[in-house]
């Protein structure tokens, strides 16, 4: 699909264009990926670009739990190669009791009730 740039825009509020999301994840302090799960995006923040976040970078999942690699995250927060991660969704989910993400003090996991907020 084409994509829509407005350079204008870009310029007046200073924003970075990235056409690739490693190279974007490696200018990040924070991911936030924000797009449905479909064919396209299922495990977009895959090991590769949660390998190029800084140490002090976090990964915030608000989108859906199948857009990050679940077990590539585990890996990267069990190495600490990543700051930490704050998970409105998982995959899977409901995410196990006995899920390593559970353990894991770099970890925050929040019941997707979002559509159930005043």
């Amino acid at each position: 699909p084409a994509i829509f740039r407005d350079v204008n825009v870009e310029q007046e509020y200073k924003l970075n264009y990235f056409s690739d999301i490693k190279q974007m994840a490696a200018e990040c302090d924070i991911l936030v990926p924000m797009c449905p799960l479909n064919k396209h995006t299922k495990h977009i923040v895959s090991r590769e670009v949660l390998a190029m976040l800084k140490p002090s970078a976090s990964l915030l999942n608000i989108a859906r739990g199948g857009v990050v690699d679940t077990d590539a995250l585990v890996e990267a927060l069990e190495n600490r190669s990543i700051k930490c991660a704050v998970l409105d969704t998982t995959f899977p989910e409901p995410l196990p009791k006995d899920h390593k993400l559970w353990t894991l003090d770099n970890c925050y996991i929040f019941p997707h009730f979002a559509t159930n907020t005043v």
